[in-house]
């Protein structure tokens, strides 16, 4: 059971690391290139990194996508366009520059929704893991490879170890939303 359990941690704690990444993008104080860096693409019929294909850097307050093979310039701007990122995309020379709008109380509103959607989603798969401790708990009691009393150790040592991840994003939840909502 202990080698389940900390190949569970393992796991959870990978994932807080994910959800840290992912949240960390959500940027107010400065541009962020991270917006579009880790967006996939369709290239030539295979899903890419758009930084795999491209120098991303920032440049007089907008994100400059310097793609390598420049014929791809116009698909690559119809595609960023598709996807709705509420940003003013135009060319200059054969770069495409991401303008990112000043952030009022409405947007700011909006990303504090999908930071709340990321924390759900965070506190789902943690749930989730306990779900299966717990599955591997009950197989481990009918199959006699742990007590009854080992079995009520377990119980509060999952617990408590699913409480204290899930307070670990609350924390980075709340350190990232009171970013968001400071001017």
């Amino acid at each position: 059971m202990q080698m389940y359990f900390n190949k569970i941690c393992k796991e959870i704690d990978n994932f807080v690391i994910l959800f840290n990444k992912k949240i960390s993008k959500f940027c107010v104080k400065r541009i962020n290139t991270s917006f579009v860096a880790d967006i996939y693409v369709n290239y030539y019929g295979k899903n890419i990194k758009l930084s795999s294909i491209s120098k991303i850097n920032v440049e007089d307050n907008s994100i400059k996508i310097s793609l390598f093979d420049i014929t791809f310039l116009s698909k690559l701007e119809k595609q960023i366009s598709l996807m709705k990122l509420d940003f003013i995309i135009f060319r200059k020379k054969n770069n495409l520059l991401i303008k990112v709008p000043p952030l009022t109380q409405e947007r700011r509103n909006r990303m504090l929704l999908l930071l709340k959607k990321e924390l759900e989603y965070a506190k789902i798969f943690i749930r989730n893991k306990r779900q299966d401790l717990n599955k591997k708990k009950i197989y481990f009691v009918k199959e006699k490879l742990i007590s009854l009393d080992e079995k009520k150790l377990w119980d509060k040592e999952i617990q408590k170890i699913i409480s204290i991840y899930i307070s670990k994003i609350e924390k980075l939840f709340s350190s990232k939303e009171k970013e968001i909502l400071n001017k």
